[in-house]
């Protein structure tokens, strides 16, 4: 029964967590300059995108494909960091809106699944660390999101929490 608890989880945090990015981007998007509108809306998906294929096609030893990707999303990575400083964009706001948008890059699952159940295991893990589900609940509170958000965001934090405790997870 527990393990069966465990995939409904994963599936639930893919899609869920994919749409809850998606809400709390349009929700914030009233309260953005045009530079954190544009990236919203195209380098930081490009950037988003380029990731994936690196991480999607880098095996050890890697790959054309994947050194590729990664160079272009670094190059763009520096642009959308020179047009922040340029419109003194806060660094916690940058690094709120590059959370949502890699959230979001979920959706690129479809045309690149991990590898491995337990990289999704991983990145939840990774998420609650770097206090990325906690970020996105606050979010959610100052934009007074629907109860549906918060309370899935909050029940999120609490499994991956649990999740990370678990030793097979630890040695995987």
């Amino acid at each position: 029964m527990q393990v069966e608890m465990e995939l409904v989880l994963i599936r639930a945090y893919q899609l869920n967590l994919f749409f809850i990015a998606k809400d709390l981007i349009e929700l914030l998007k009233p309260t953005l300059s045009d530079v954190e509108r544009m990236y919203l809306m195209e380098h930081g998906p490009e950037i988003v995108h380029q990731n994936f294929l690196h991480d999607y096609y880098t095996e050890p030893g890697g790959c054309t494909e994947g050194k590729e990707a990664r160079r272009t999303a670094v190059m763009l990575e520096k642009l959308a960091k020179e047009r922040f400083d340029r419109a003194n964009v806060p660094e916690e706001r940058r690094k709120l809106l590059s959370e949502l948008l890699i959230t979001t890059g979920i959706e690129s699952l479809h045309h690149f699944p991990p590898k491995k159940e337990k990289d999704v295991f991983y990145h939840m893990n990774q998420c609650s660390r770097d206090g990325r589900f906690r970020r996105f609940k606050e979010v959610a509170d100052f934009l007074d999101a629907p109860s549906e958000i918060k309370s899935f965001l909050t029940l999120l934090n609490e499994q991956s929490d649990l999740l990370a405790q678990k030793p097979e997870l630890k040695s995987a």
